[in-house]
């Protein structure tokens, strides 16, 4: 029977999923672990020189993920100019 025409059989296998398991998926799509534990890592973490945000596990784990992306990849461009900045200063020493 297909399943449009009321075999529900297919939402009993767990490796097809649901039509409301995949509007949770999209809506929720899954993040590894591996990536928050990055995130916090990377908006925490303060280099030698100060290079760096203050921010805490408890400030990053209240933003809103993709906030949080954002002002990590502007952290990451900010120290790339500041590193530049410094290559470029330390040339015109030489």
């Amino acid at each position: 029977m297909d399943p449009e025409e009321g075999d529900e059989t297919h939402y009993l296998n767990p490796l097809v999923p649901s039509t409301d398991e995949r509007a949770l998926r999209e809506l929720f799509p899954r993040v590894e672990p591996k990536l928050i534990e990055d995130l916090i890592f990377a908006l925490t973490y303060i280099q030698h020189g100060g290079s760096g945000m203050t921010w805490t596990r408890e400030d990053v784990l209240r933003t809103h993920f993709q906030e949080a992306i954002r002002a990590v990849d502007n952290l990451q461009e900010a120290r790339r100019r500041d590193s530049a900045a410094i290559r470029k200063a330390a040339r015109g020493k030489g």
